[in-house]
């Protein structure tokens, strides 16, 4: 078998492609906690360890975000949703940024 996989500009697309390739290689491997282990793996592997654990989290968390709301499923009447404000969907994480 042979995968093709059509990533476009691969410079913005490094981390989900090699997450891609890593499920592809060995899909068996990803319990959930290689899932949850992969952002800070890759972030070493990539910038070294020093930073790997803060770099890991904020993959994390960008992933969990972008993942939640799609731009360009977004129109002026989107919210509110019986009364829940865009602030309230995502129980104040955003504010912690």
């Amino acid at each position: 078998s042979m995968w093709i996989v059509n990533v476009g500009d691969i410079k913005p697309m490094e981390y989900p492609l090699s997450f891609f390739l890593a499920m592809a290689w060995n899909p068996e491997a990803m319990t959930p906690d290689a899932l949850a282990a992969y952002p800070q793996a890759w972030a070493e592997a990539t910038f070294g360890a020093e930073h790997a654990s803060a770099i890991g989290e904020m993959i994390t968390a960008y992933s969990k975000y972008a993942a939640r709301r799609k731009p360009e499923l977004i129109e002026q009447d989107s919210f509110p949703l019986g009364g829940i404000t865009p602030e309230g969907l995502d129980g104040g994480e955003f504010g912690a940024m």
